[in-house]
């Protein structure tokens, strides 16, 4: 990750030292990693169910015109 990025997304974990360099806290970077990480698996979870779903409808849907 750069920190010049970061910055504009979570400015707190970004410092600049006396040279102007900038310099990222990656310490404090994992907690926010690990909840972004469930989050997304929450949403893959839940479109993988949606996707069951809509398998199952179509599968209805082509035995019905079948018959």
């Amino acid at each position: 990750m750069i920190a010049h990025e970061v910055e504009y997304v979570i400015p707190e974990l970004v410092y600049t030292d006396n040279s102007g360099y900038k310099h990222m806290d990656y310490v404090s970077l994992t907690p926010i990693l690990v909840e972004v990480i469930k989050e997304q698996q929450t949403q893959l979870d839940s479109m993988q169910l949606q996707i069951e779903e809509l398998s199952k409808q179509l599968e209805d849907l082509e035995i019905a015109s079948e018959k």
